[in-house]
C-alpha cells in the first residue's frame, strides 16, 4: 500500500506515539534546516561571520516574510485563525529565538558562560521548552 508523505508522518506520529504537532515540526525543521546548516558551518568556517549571522537570520525572516502573501491569497481568513497549536507555538517560539537573537546582536555583551553568550543559552531554553510543550501538545 502506498502512502502520501502526511500519511506516513500521522503513521510515525500515531506509531511512536510522540503526537502529530511534535513529529512534524521538529521533522520539518530538521529537514529543511540541514542547507542552511551547512551554509553557515562553511561561512564560519572561513571566518565569514557575518554571513553565517546573516544566513540565520534571512532564513528565519524569510518564513514570517511569507505569512502575509500567504494570508492575502487563502480567502477563509486569517491564516494564523486557522493554524493548530502546534504550528502557533511554532511560530511564537521562532519569533523570541529571533528576537533573543537581535537584542544579543545589539547588547553586544561580551561574557560567555560555559563558553556561549547569555542569548545563546536563552535560545537553547527556548528551543527545548518549545520542544517538550509540542511534545505536550501531541
Amino acid at each position: 500500500m502506498n502512502y502520501t508523505e502526511d500519511q506516513q508522518l500521522a503513521l510515525f506520529a500515531e506509531r511512536t506515539q510522540l503526537g502529530a504537532p511534535f513529529v512534524g515540526v521538529t521533522l520539518l525543521a530538521a529537514a529543511t534546516s540541514l542547507p542552511e546548516l551547512s551554509t553557515t558551518l562553511a561561512a564560519a568556517r572561513i571566518g565569514a561571520y557575518t554571513m553565517a549571522i546573516s544566513n540565520i537570520f534571512g532564513s528565519n525572516l524569510i518564513m514570517l516574510a511569507l505569512l502575509l502573501p500567504a494570508d492575502l491569497a487563502y480567502r477563509s481568513g486569517p491564516n494564523l485563525d486557522h493554524a493548530t497549536t502546534g504550528a502557533q507555538l511554532s511560530i511564537a517560539a521562532g519569533i523570541l529565538v529571533t528576537a533573543i537573537y537581535v537584542a544579543g546582536l545589539l547588547i553586544r555583551r561580551t561574557p560567555k558562560i560555559f563558553g556561549a553568550g547569555l542569548d545563546s543559552w536563552l535560545v537553547l531554553g527556548v528551543y527545548f521548552g518549545s520542544i517538550y510543550a509540542l511534545y505536550q501538545i501531541g
